[in-house]
């Protein structure tokens, strides 16, 4: 079978068993119905997604065992490529690659890959549900996948049933505060606050006309390195390529460590002549400021500043001292504008529902004042 033919396959399946009703006669063991749903309610959805995986590839050939040699089946394009389109079209949330998020480098799904996964719980149930699922014949395998389009479609009306849609506002303290509070309670592993200030710099950008590009704003958090390929988790650019100002974004220590893996992606990027003159803009808390800068008092915007060995200047700016000026200097329809963005990024599908229900929380609390 073709690759393309068996994307085919898997997606018509997903769509089948996505609209499908659960089979009243297949009964499955009280152990595996709580495992399965486990791995299907868990936050980690890679779990989930290599099950459904895996459960699909067995349908498509029967001599595959996931428990035995799970890169038979090439699981990762099975969900890129088959599953995951129909899930994003049916308003399913799911990652970009459950199978490479998991199971990669994994010759199989065992007991001891089950012990080194985190929940260590959901881990172990996906091993009993593969060991289950290489265990039965077709017909079960179909209903099986039955009960899982169920588990999955749920919760998509789950999600969707969290949207929110809520007249914009434009009062510059209110929209700080909610701001704040969506970076403290909302944290999502620093995604919130990384998309917040990546909105405010390309709604600046387009209140000017300006002429610069914001790098950044729709990644995800993740640490500035060489194997990254960036020069900060945000940057702004001239639309000729020439750097403007590069940007850190962290709620967390910004550690001695972290500042040498900064400059080494800088030097990277960009040469050790021009990151020698580069200045980075940490936005952060008093507390994540390292002990090694020097620190500013009686000033509650910078919080320090520190020059590395190799001529990099690091400026310790407070997140929310940062956010609360730029959102005054928004007018008022770009004000607007901002809350119907961040509105939009929790309202997403794939946005988690610690987010989405915290900014319910959050948006409840002062829409009552």
């Amino acid at each position: 079978m073709s690759a393309e033919t068996r994307n085919a396959a898997v997606q018509e399946l997903t769509r089948k068993f996505l609209q499908s009703k659960a089979n009243g006669s297949f009964k499955i063991p009280k152990d595996i119905e709580a495992d399965l749903k486990l791995v299907f309610n868990s936050e980690k959805r890679s779990f989930r997604e290599i099950t459904f995986t895996i459960n699909l590839a067995r349908i498509l050939d029967l001599s595959f065992k996931a428990t035995k040699d799970l890169y038979a089946c090439n699981p990762r394009p099975v969900y890129e490529q088959g599953i995951k389109p129909v899930l994003d079209s049916s308003g399913v949330p799911c990652t970009q690659s459950g199978p490479l998020n998991v199971t990669k480098a994994t010759k199989a799904i065992t007991d001891q890959w089950a012990a080194m996964k985190s929940p260590k719980e959901v881990g172990l149930a996906t091993y009993q549900l593969a060991k289950y699922i290489d265990s039965l014949d077709k017909t079960g395998l179909e209903s099986l996948a039955s009960l899982m389009g169920q588990l999955l479609m749920q919760d998509a009306v789950h999600i969707s049933s969290l949207n929110i849609e809520s007249d914009p506002l434009s009062d510059s303290f209110v929209l700080g505060q909610i701001s704040k509070n969506l970076v403290v309670e909302a944290l999502d592993g620093g995604n919130t606050a990384q998309r917040i200030i990546g909105m405010l710099l390309e709604l600046h950008q387009e209140m000017v006309s300006g002429s610069s590009i914001v790098h950044g704003a729709e990644d995800s958090a993740s640490t500035t390195n060489l194997t990254s390929k960036k020069v900060g988790d945000l940057s702004i650019t001239k639309k000729s390529g020439a750097l403007v100002s590069i940007y850190e974004v962290t709620l967390k220590e910004f550690t001695d460590q972290r500042i040498v893996e900064c400059s080494q992606s800088l030097i990277g990027n960009l040469g050790s002549e021009v990151a020698s003159q580069s200045e980075v803009i940490v936005l952060c808390r008093k507390q994540d400021v390292p002990n090694s800068a020097n620190t500013v008092k009686s000033n509650s915007l910078v919080h320090g500043r520190l020059t590395d060995k190799f001529g990099i200047r690091y400026n310790f700016i407070d997140i929310f001292e940062w956010i609360n000026i730029r959102i005054i200097e928004l007018d008022e329809e770009h004000r607007s504008e901002y809350f119907s963005r961040i509105e939009s990024y929790v309202n997403r599908v794939k946005t988690p529902i610690k987010v989405k229900s915290k900014w319910a929380e959050i948006l409840q609390s002062y829409l009552k004042e």
